[in-house]
Order: C-alpha cells, then sequence, then structure tokens
C-alpha cells in the first residue's frame, strides 16, 4: 500500500539562495525510490507516494539526497494529507469573518516546542500581526503582508527552538488538493 506524504522544504529559491530547479528535483527523487512526485510552484512544496510510513526517515532521506545532489542543507518537513487537512481545520481564525484567508498563514513546526519555549514566544506582539500555536502548528494573521512582517518564520524558530517552514493559506489548500488527484 502504496502512502501518500506532502514535503515542505524551507529556504529555497529565495533570491537567488540555494536554487532547486523543479524539474530536475522530480527527477531526482524519482530515481531515489519517491513515486509519484509532483511539485507546487518553485518554493519547495512536494506531493509524492512511498511505500514507508515513517514520515520522519522520509525527510531524513530527502534531506541526504539534496546535501548530495546540490551539496547544501535544506530542512525538509514531511506531513501526511490527514496532518495538513488537520490544520486547517483547527485553525483558530477560521470563525473570524474579519480574517482574510489570503492573510493567514501555517507555520509548520518539526517538533512539539518545550513550554518554556511557549512561554517566550507568547510574549511576542506585534501590530496586524497575530498568532496562536495549537500543537505543532503556529496558525497566524498578518494583515500588512508577509513580506513586511516583523514575526517571520526564522524568529519563530528561534523563539520556539525548532525547525520550522511556513504556507500561505491558497499553497496549504492546494497542497492538500494534490494529494486527493
Amino acid at each position: 500500500m502504496k502512502n501518500t506524504y506532502i514535503a515542505l522544504l524551507r529556504g529555497i529559491n529565495v533570491s537567488g539562495q540555494k536554487k532547486i530547479l523543479m524539474a530536475e528535483f522530480r527527477e531526482m527523487l524519482s530515481t531515489n525510490g519517491f513515486e509519484n512526485v509532483r511539485t507546487y510552484i518553485q518554493s519547495g512544496n512536494v506531493v509524492f507516494e512511498s511505500d514507508q510510513s515513517d514520515a520522519n526517515e522520509l525527510g531524513i532521506k530527502m534531506e541526504g539526497l539534496i546535501v548530495k545532489h546540490y551539496g547544501f542543507e535544506v530542512p525538509t518537513l514531511i506531513l501526511t494529507p490527514q496532518a495538513m487537512e488537520q490544520a486547517v481545520a483547527e485553525n483558530p481564525f477560521i470563525q473570524n469573518k474579519d480574517i482574510n484567508d489570503e492573510e493567514t498563514y501555517f507555520t509548520f513546526l518539526k517538533e512539539s516546542p518545550l513550554p518554556e519555549n511557549i512561554s517566550i514566544f507568547n510574549e511576542v506582539s506585534y501590530p496586524g500581526e497575530t498568532f496562536e500555536l495549537v500543537g505543532k502548528v503556529v496558525y497566524y494573521h498578518c494583515s500588512i503582508g508577509y513580506g513586511k512582517a516583523k514575526f517571520t518564520n526564522k524568529m519563530m524558530e528561534k523563539k520556539l527552538g525548532t525547525r520550522a517552514t511556513t504556507r500561505n493559506y491558497k499553497t496549504t489548500m492546494r497542497l492538500i488538493n494534490m494529494t486527493k488527484n
């Protein structure tokens, strides 16, 4: 039985850094045991199938292939479609009609943060930026535009003490839909 997964690569193809062409990346993954590999936009969103049931092992394998093939490290988070659907369903902003989906972001965490890091994290506050941590997802609303945000993915990683990667609502929904096709 094949399992479907979503890989989120952090920090590729940004300002010419860590450049990975998606066609080449799909081919590299396909020749190394990842099946039915599909990508969405150039920012490191991959849907694939595998016989393996351990998402963490798949992430380690993918990170190793990236280092071997491209010569640089890329933090990679592997999620099941169910985990991503659950993140959308648990979005605390969904009931607030004043919050536009286009201003909503999901920051997926590699590990659960320690309680002391959560306390430090919860002290952060910026105008026009609202967030709520639920499990291993930071729900983030940014009315000023993500490009102007002070509460960045890097800051979230530092405050929470874990690797993370952020996707907007549209990309999150597109990736979920890709797993159904």
